[in-house]
């Protein structure tokens, strides 16, 4: 879970450069309950970091997003690009 707030857009490229020299294979739930509006950096931001886990075997997920968010991701097609996780606290990304 990162890190159980919204992350900052640094908090977001600070992850991914952990990844990218551990090599790691992680599974990435992105807390973005605090978040209601997204702006085309952030969203640049979690695709870069989508694409790093992704590559490196592991899974992101976002979790949280609230209802503008969410109708802004579906405008955007950005909710094909990602798997979104609803509820209270995710368990797991779904493999």
């Amino acid at each position: 879970m990162l890190p159980l707030r919204t992350p900052e857009p640094w908090e977001v490229d600070q992850l991914a450069k952990c990844l990218a020299q551990n090599d790691a294979h992680a599974h990435v739930v992105v807390d973005l309950a605090q978040l209601d509006l997204v702006d085309s950096r952030f969203v640049a931001r979690l695709l870069s970091l989508n694409k790093l886990v992704h590559a490196s075997g592991g899974q992101l997920a976002l979790h949280g997003l609230c209802r503008n968010v969410r109708e802004t991701f579906a405008i955007l097609r950005l909710d094909k690009a990602f798997q979104i996780v609803e509820g209270e606290e995710p368990a797991a990304v779904r493999g």
